[in-house]
């Protein structure tokens, strides 16, 4: 501290600080190291502050309780930590059909890395889903379906008008890509969160 003070204060011809001015230089120091911190913490918060609930890019997800073709209960919120490939889907629709093959390539390629695939189901038939997934190979897919009127209801959530509908959300439930096929999420719009 005593060369900083000596190298910043001294004076040609001088070889000694006047106390005045070695309290002055100690005074901006510290100034500096405080406002160093108080900038380095307002980062920090403002890094971690999750954005609020929405359905565009940037905002975090609606939460929403479905139940899988089986019954089971399943929550979006299960998977916070997780990457989430959120898909809207029917089983009549063509574009679907050509969609799924994509996302099954993307989940197998991430999933050892936390990726998740979740489908919610517009069909009124979870018979004719189920037959779909399994004669298609989409098996994979953690599909969510309820009933058809509680589907929709995460429709009107998330405000999709078109299917198929991809989202990714991140570890954090922050919604990074939006997508109506031909648009599909990629590696790049997966890989930064995993």
């Amino acid at each position: 501290m005593r060369q900083l003070l000596a190298t910043i204060t001294k004076r040609k011809g001088e070889g000694t600080l006047t106390r005045k001015t070695r309290w002055e230089v100690i005074g901006f120091v510290g100034l500096l190291l405080v406002c160093g911190a108080t900038a380095a913490t307002l980062l920090f918060l403002n890094a971690n502050k999750q954005p609020p609930v929405g359905t565009k890019i940037g905002e975090t997800a609606p939460s929403f309780t479905l139940e899988d073709l089986d019954g089971v209960p399943v929550s979006l919120s299960d998977f916070y930590g997780r990457v989430v490939i959120l898909e809207f889907w029917q089983t009549s629709c063509p574009d679907c059909r050509k969609a799924m093959p994509h996302l099954k390539a993307l989940y197998a390629r991430y999933k050892d890395k936390g990726l998740v695939w979740l489908g919610v189901n517009l069909d009124h038939d979870p018979e004719v889903v189920t037959t779909y997934l399994k004669d298609s190979g989409f098996l994979d897919q953690i599909t969510l379906w309820g009933s058809f009127s509680a589907a929709m209801g995460i429709v009107d959530l998330f405000d999709v008008d078109l299917v198929p509908r991809a989202l990714v959300i991140d570890r954090r439930g922050i919604i990074r890509y939006m997508g109506t096929y031909p648009d599909e999420p990629e590696a790049s719009d997966i890989e930064p969160s995993l």
